[in-house]
C-alpha cells in the first residue's frame, strides 16, 4: 500500500486508525483486504486558523492511500497530481487528512504566482485557445466560492478565500495573455 501525503498535509488520529486497520487486514490476507485496491480520502482544509467548511474546500476527497501496482498519475498536469486506478475498486475512508496549504497571506502571494506560471506551461502545451468566457472568469470565481459554495457561511476567511481565488484566476489570466501575446 501507499499512502501519498504532500508536506502540508496531516493524518487525523482517526485517519491513523482506518489505515492502520486496512495494513492489518491486508497482511492477514482477509477476503476483506482484496475489496479495494484505492481509497479516496476526505480533506480538512484549514485557512486563516480555521477548518473551511465550504467556499468549495468542504467535500475535497481523493485517491491517496492505493495498492502499489495498478495506479498511475493522470498525465499532462504540472499542478496538483491526481492518481487513478486502472482497475479496480475505489473505497472512500471516514478519517481525514488536514490540510494547511498557507501559514498567511504572503505565502499565498508567494505560491499564487509558482501555481500561476505552471498552469500557463499547461494551457500552452496543450495548445489551448482564451475564448470569450476568459473575461467573466475572475468575477465569476468569486461567486462561485463565496456564493455558490456557500464560502459567505464560512465567515470572514471564507470572504479572503473567495478573494484570492477571484484574484489567482486574474493573475492566471494576465500571464497566459502575455505568454500569447495578447493585450
Amino acid at each position: 500500500w501507499i499512502l501519498s501525503l504532500d508536506a502540508d498535509e496531516r493524518l487525523t488520529p482517526k485517519l491513523a486508525e482506518e489505515l492502520s486497520a486496512i495494513k492489518k487486514l491486508s497482511t492477514q490476507h482477509s477476503a476483506l483486504s482484496t475489496d479495494y485496491d484505492g481509497f479516496s480520502i476526505p480533506f480538512r482544509v484549514l485557512f486563516m486558523g480555521k477548518a473551511m467548511r465550504f467556499s468549495g474546500l468542504g467535500n475535497e476527497s481523493h485517491l491517496r492511500f492505493f495498492r502499489k501496482d495498478g495506479v498511475a498519475l493522470v498525465s499532462g498536469r504540472s499542478v496538483h497530481e491526481i492518481y487513478r486506478l486502472s482497475s479496480g475498486k475505489i473505497g472512500r475512508l471516514k478519517g481525514k487528512i488536514t490540510h494547511r496549504p498557507y501559514r498567511d497571506i504572503t505565502e499565498y502571494l508567494v505560491k499564487c504566482e509558482f501555481y500561476a506560471n505552471l498552469w500557463v506551461q499547461d494551457f500552452i502545451r496543450k495548445n489551448k485557445k482564451l475564448s470569450w468566457l476568459y473575461r467573466w472568469i475572475v468575477p465569476y470565481e468569486f461567486l462561485r466560492c463565496y456564493v455558490l459554495a456557500l464560502g459567505c457561511l464560512d465567515g470572514f476567511p471564507g470572504f479572503i478565500w473567495a478573494s484570492l481565488s477571484a484574484y489567482h484566476r486574474s493573475v492566471r489570466l494576465k500571464k497566459v495573455k502575455e505568454a500569447l501575446k495578447i493585450c
